[in-house]
């Protein structure tokens, strides 16, 4: 197998990112529900654990004047409109670590983004979410610090940059991990609504971090539902589009986008213009797929960008099922080696010897 390079310094999807960019949404959905439902079960430890930090930012972001004094500024990694990254070095332990800094004159909308991202951050462990160190409020730089483990690698979509497309085996290897991810979400009632190439960032190992928490919903129970619209229209699934009531779909549905995106290197359904990408989404005007892929790979794809939420692949029925059957599902129809009694450690384990995956975890290979 071959992943061929790309011939073209910048790829169509680079050009459909840039827009992405400029449209987010604005708008400033509650981001956890606030009210108690007596039907918790495995994750009411978590939810009265995140209820239980209060939204102020003393709390969640407590003062410390001396922080900015413990660590020295390798390289700024980007600028956004209300903050930055930078490479740090931690003078006390001499560890690398990225540090984001968000100005304190947030709008209102984006500060109460920031503190539930900061809520939510200090409760999840996962292999697969990337760690946060501590969060204070710099009072010499007049904003809010977090400070995470650092990520000696690339985002996938950074990743697919390099190449034309991903070999259907490749695409199953990070498919696997997400899946994964997404399992340990919904146990614990949380849609992460925010699944882009972007957001996933891979290890010098070339395993799969999550980032980026500011659309994640914690619902009140696993039968739940919200209706807020959030994120670019290229992502958004129907339900979401048409303010229908929703829950974990949207994870699955944006599944199904990253696994086309990352076979064929563009988006299924994105337009030059908002209203022609909302179009095809709801029309289910979808992109064609290459003729060199499998039926199998192009059937889960298919499934995952299901309309119907009821007929979509890890939904059925919301409730009817629990996290991990829906997980598993998915995991045996993305296993291209045909051995369906893997489980998902043993498979995305297995995919090491796959020598494209190889080239991909060990350079060099």
């Amino acid at each position: 197998m071959k992943i061929s390079p790309s011939i073209h310094s910048h790829s169509f999807i680079d050009a459909q990112r840039q827009n992405r960019r400029r449209r987010y949404s604005l708008s400033s959905p509650q981001l956890f529900e606030s009210r108690a439902d007596t039907s918790l079960h495995h994750s009411d430890t978590l939810s009265t654990k995140i209820h239980s930090i209060s939204s102020n930012s003393n709390l969640l972001f407590p003062s410390n004047e001396t922080d900015a004094e413990k660590y020295d500024i390798l390289s700024k990694l980007n600028t956004g409109a209300y903050g930055s990254s930078y490479l740090i070095r931690d003078s006390n332990d001499g560890q690398i670590y990225l540090l984001k800094r968000i100005d304190d004159s947030l709008p209102d909308r984006f500060r109460q983004r920031l503190w539930e991202e900061r809520r939510l951050l200090g409760c999840l462990k996962s292999n697969y979410i990337l760690p946060l160190i501590s969060a204070y409020t710099d009072t010499q730089h007049h904003c809010f610090s977090m400070k995470f483990e650092y990520i000696n690698g690339i985002t996938l979509l950074q990743l697919l940059r390099r190449f034309r497309w991903f070999e259907e085996s490749v695409v199953a290897f990070y498919s696997a991990q997400i899946v994964l991810a997404f399992e340990y979400f919904h146990e614990l009632n949380l849609i992460y609504r925010n699944l882009k190439l972007e957001t996933i960032l891979l290890t010098d190992h070339g395993y799969i971090k999550l980032s980026d928490f500011a659309f994640t919903r914690l619902l009140p129970s696993h039968t739940s539902s919200t209706h807020s619209i959030v994120g670019v229209p290229d992502l958004m699934p129907p339900e979401m589009l048409l303010g229908q009531s929703y829950s974990f779909s949207v994870d699955w549905w944006q599944l199904g986008i990253a696994m086309f995106e990352m076979l064929t290197s563009y988006s299924p359904f994105y337009a030059s213009s908002m209203m022609q990408t909302h179009e095809n989404v709801l029309c289910n005007h979808r992109a064609k797929f290459p003729l060199r892929l499998s039926s199998s790979v192009k059937s889960t794809c298919r499934l995952l960008l299901q309309p119907n939420v009821k007929k979509r692949l890890g939904c059925s029925i919301i409730g009817d099922r629990d996290p991990k059957h829906r997980a598993e599902e998915i995991i045996r129809i993305c296993d291209v080696t045909g051995n369906k009694k893997l489980t998902k450690e043993e498979f995305i384990a297995g995919c090491k010897n796959d020598p494209v995956i190889r080239r991909l975890l060990v350079p060099n290979a």
